[in-house]
């Protein structure tokens, strides 16, 4: 697809899935009108139609009427966002950057009422009694700084209310699929108010079925729990307190694989125990024979202190979060125990951010610093009972050999200082500036290893992989400094149209490859971002438009070679594109819509070998298209409500259509490493009571039934290509009660 940056503003069908109801968060509720959504998309309340930038703004009653119960749900409301989940782990692109390597920094930074999340599987835990969320598209530098080349995913929690209220919903939906969730404020006092929130989750079949007698049943299913306490406090006119307590666990079957194609020939030669294998290829099925199992859980303490006095404020921002993982997964999905697989993470993590704004005469900045200390531990533990044959490695290892990765301790320190600023030229312009300056120091220690069972226990195979005779202590460490800066213009066409030229760049730090051996590392990203764009309030109609042009630079890819990953920077690549916003509401009737076109691809320079088709040699992947990034992608939804029809309640009829093109998920622009474009049609009828007290929702999550993959790789193990299935059709029902 060629798409030229002026052009596409043109072919775009006009789109939003968000901007249509009155943001809930209460400390900017008063502000709010029936056409106005306020963020703090800059760190300061302003009407969304007023931030230079592509902002899309999902309202609490956008969760609540869509069902979204995942980060990845929010590809469906969103232009250019793209998601999946992979071995358990969400992992979001925008505007095909994101996450691309197991284990490096997200490209897209997720926040939780102000807080970084280091890790995307942090973001799993968001997912609860949220006010609004803000997807910020493109390099975000200035403002959230740590990895935001991609852009930025602000979750906001609901603050306490100074009266006694809350909610309660509990829903049922196939699979033996149920949740119960609520919560309640209790105000202590007129200036301290408090709110409890809880969730439980159960799937009790699985999406994917196991075809195996001998396995462990059908899986992907299990549980959750999620606690949340917040307590906001008045200590003074002009100065507030929130402190914010945070439990979440997850325990279950949900790390799995499924074979998508045959073991190609020179595998089968090299394993000839792959040619009497269980292979099967329909969708969400599987053969494994190993255990799979997965405990996960979180901890995280907050507290904000915000003080503001007429021009000027001040907010601190300090957290604390703890994060395990531990689970075993059947690693090659087959009816044999190649290499069943267990895994153990640790995480602690402070962060502190301190803001200074300014709102003086034509001047509005945000000056700030940051700093967070994570530390990190990892090992991972590979079991080969029958062998390890792998493609380009024919020596293979014996049976009963084991294989075994250990970071630990895997500490980063982030220092960093940023100031972004706006001033007002006329009434009508405006000229935006910021810098950031980060500072990201890495220290590993690894003891990685070969070890072969013998009638005295398992012995380490020489020579030792990590410690080693050029590095003895197994200790690495390496600093990334970056300076990016943002420049732009802002000019008010009328009162309720706007137009903005922005430049900005991004950086995410590089990392250690733990699971590639000793020491070994990977660089860090850079890219250069141009936007151009249009906001627009005509009457009932919101109407934004945005065109953009990446240069990327040093992109992470990873490559699957056996059992480990490989990682590497891509030397460049270009990516374009042009996105449109829409959203209209007419008394009972309201349509919104987005729709993106996007051209992203390898720049030259990037020779990959592709294990799966050995005889095609070294490849040049110039021009060949990005992971996560599909060339187009619409989203469009209608609701209606009617007047009282049933025991004096209304009616609200719904239905959501989105559609993405071809998306890739490997370098090679091979089909066979693609889903092919589809569509997902959700659908929902929803009472509410004439008080709106009490509501019940019908729904339908892809009522069509469409099978597509979300997630792809491949190992060079089984010569075979491996992904997870998008969830099959659900239907349930919802009832609610708000007091």
């Amino acid at each position: 697809m060629k798409l030229s940056l002026f052009h596409g503003c043109a072919l775009m069908v006009m789109a939003t899935a968000s901007n249509q109801a009155l943001a809930q968060r209460e400390d900017v509720a008063e502000n709010a009108s029936d056409k106005i959504i306020v963020v703090t998309a800059q760190k300061r309340a302003q009407n969304v139609q007023d931030v230079p930038s592509a902002v899309t703004a999902v309202t609490a009653e956008t969760l609540q009427d869509r069902g979204f119960t995942d980060p990845s749900d929010l590809v469906s409301v969103v232009p250019n966002l793209s998601g999946g989940t992979m071995r358990g782990d969400t992992a979001l692109a925008i505007r095909g950057v994101g996450l691309t390597v197991v284990g490096s920094s997200p490209g897209v930074a997720v926040h939780v009422d102000g807080v970084y999340q280091p890790r995307p599987q942090m973001a799993d835990i968001a997912q609860v009694d949220i006010a609004q969320v803000e997807v910020l598209r493109g390099p975000q530098g200035t403002l959230y700084g740590r990895n935001a080349n991609g852009g930025v995913v602000n979750f906001m929690t609901t603050a306490p209310g100074d009266e006694i209220g809350g909610y309660v919903r509990a829903s049922y939906a196939t699979f033996d699929e149920y949740r119960i969730e609520g919560a309640i404020d209790l105000p202590v006092s007129e200036d301290i108010r408090f709110r409890v929130t809880g969730k439980h989750w159960g799937r009790e079949d699985g999406f994917v079925k196991n075809i195996n007698p001998n396995g462990s049943g059908d899986i992907d299913k299990g549980h959750s729990w999620f606690a949340r306490a917040r307590l906001d406090a008045d200590i003074t006119p002009d100065l507030t307190l929130s402190v914010t307590g945070t439990y979440a666990k997850r325990k279950g079957e949900f790390i799995y694989f499924t074979n998508l194609d045959l073991p190609i020939p020179e595998a089968i030669a090299q394993n000839p125990l792959l040619a009497t294998a269980n292979i099967p290829l329909e969708p969400r099925t599987t053969a494994q024979n190993d255990p799979v199992s997965q405990d996960r859980s979180y901890k995280g303490v907050t507290g904000v202190l915000d003080w503001s006095s007429g021009d000027f404020g001040i907010k601190s921002i300090t957290a604390y979060q703890h994060y395990e993982d531990q689970f075993e997964a059947d690693f090659d999905a087959l009816d044999l125990s190649l290499s069943p697989r267990q895994d153990q993470q640790k995480a602690k993590t402070f962060t502190q951010e301190l803001n200074f704004t300014v709102n003086s005469g034509p001047v509005n900045a945000v000056l700030g610093g940051f700093y967070m200390h994570d530390k990190f531990s990892n090992k991972l533990d590979f079991q080969f009972p029958l062998g390890l044959w792998q493609l380009g490695n024919p020596a293979g290892l014996p049976p009963g050999t084991s294989l075994s990765f250990s970071g630990n301790p895997y500490v980063t320190k982030t220092k960093a200082i940023f100031a972004d600023i706006t001033v007002e030229v006329t009434n009508n312009l405006r000229i935006l500036g910021g810098i950031r300056h980060s500072n990201d120091s890495q220290r590993i220690s690894e003891v990685n290893g070969i070890f072969v069972q013998t009638p005295g226990g398992p012995v380490q195979i020489p020579p030792a992989a990590c410690p080693s005779p050029t590095n003895p202590t197994g200790e690495s460490s390496m600093t990334f400094k970056s300076t990016t800066p943002r420049l732009g213009l802002q000019y008010n066409v009328t009162d309720d149209s706007n137009l903005y030229a922005t430049y900005s760049q991004g950086f995410k730090i590089g990392g250690f490859n733990y699971r590639g051996g000793c020491g070994a590392s990977y660089g860090s990203e850079k890219l250069t971002a141009y936007e151009i764009g249009s906001k627009n309030q005509f009457g009932a109609m919101t109407l934004n438009l945005a065109a953009f042009y990446y240069d990327y630079k040093d992109l992470q890819v990873e490559q699957l070679v056996g059992l480990t990953f490989a990682l590497d920077n891509a030397p460049k690549a270009r990516i374009y594109g042009a996105e449109a916003e829409l959203a209209y509401t007419t008394g009972p009737f309201s349509i919104t819509a987005n729709a993106a076109l996007m051209n992203a691809r390898y720049g030259a320079g990037f020779l990959n070998l592709d294990l799966l088709d050995p005889a095609a040699g070294l490849q040049d992947t110039d021009g060949n298209p990005l992971s996560n990034a599909p060339d187009f992608s619409a989203n469009i939804g209608a609701s209606y409500e009617t007047e009282p029809v049933i025991a004096g309640g209304s009616l609200t009829f719904r239905a959501d259509l989105s559609y993405k093109s071809r998306i890739y998920y490997r370098e090679f622009d091979n089909l066979a490493d693609s889903q092919e474009g589809y569509a997902l049609l959700d659908g929902s009828i929803t009472w509410r009571s004439a008080d709106e007290r009490f509501s019940a929702r019908l729904f339908g999550r892809n009522l069509t039934g469409t099978d597509y993959i979300q997630a792809l790789s491949q190992s060079s193990a089984t010569g075979t290509r491996f992904g997870t299935w998008g969830a099959p059709r659900q239907v349930g029902i919802e009832l609610g009660l708000d007091f």
